[in-house]
């Protein structure tokens, strides 16, 4: 069996683009099933993992975020949507106008302009 190490070096060398690819390719039939693992985790540390941001992952907090702000319109579309069951372009269009009814005008342009 080669050795992982030296598959994934030749593959982070690679140029241009499709020899890596190719080289990805052919990992399978070289490694087998029990190794396949193993020799994709250390391609992803070695290509992928350095190139993540820092604040690629993270959502900064809002209160918009909390259940409270979105659980009239959401008991709304539930209801509206015999539990989110009946969701065709029809059935969605029909209970945003029916919330816009119920929204206070002031809100309801804020929505609209959206």
């Amino acid at each position: 069996m080669p050795d992982g190490e030296a598959t994934v070096a030749a593959i982070v060398e690679a140029q241009p683009w499709n020899t890596r690819v190719r080289l990805v390719q052919q990992i399978p039939e070289q490694y087998g099933q029990a190794h396949l693992a193993e020799v994709y985790s250390r391609l992803a540390q070695e290509l992928y993992v350095p190139e993540l941001a820092a604040d690629f992952a993270y959502i900064h907090w809002t209160p918009d975020y909390e259940l409270s702000a979105v659980q009239e319109p959401y008991d709304h579309a539930y209801a509206a949507t015999g539990g989110f069951a009946n969701v065709t372009p029809d059935d969605l269009l029909r209970c945003f106008q029916s919330w816009l009814l119920l929204t206070p005008s002031k809100q309801r342009q804020s929505l609209i302009a959206e």
